[in-house]
């Protein structure tokens, strides 16, 4: 994580054209919505089998979830 992603874009690749950084942030906010309907779906799933019972399958979606959580956190 850094404290200003602009400048190190620029210290790191250069000084980018509008074009560029457009796409730059149109592919971010895509993968950042990509990993906001895995974690929902995840979700659906952890609720699915907690309503069930099956405590086991539950517990695997529960560490599927703070994985995509923690991607989504980093990005």
């Amino acid at each position: 994580e850094v404290s200003d992603p602009d400048e190190w874009a620029e210290l790191h690749y250069g000084h980018l054209d509008q074009d560029n950084y457009d796409r730059m942030t149109a592919f971010f906010r895509a993968n950042q919505q990509r990993l906001i309907n895995a974690s929902a779906t995840l979700r659906e799933r952890y609720n699915n089998a907690a309503l069930h019972g099956n405590w086991e399958e539950a517990t695997n979606y529960v560490r599927a979830i703070d994985e995509v959580e923690a991607l989504i956190d980093i990005a």
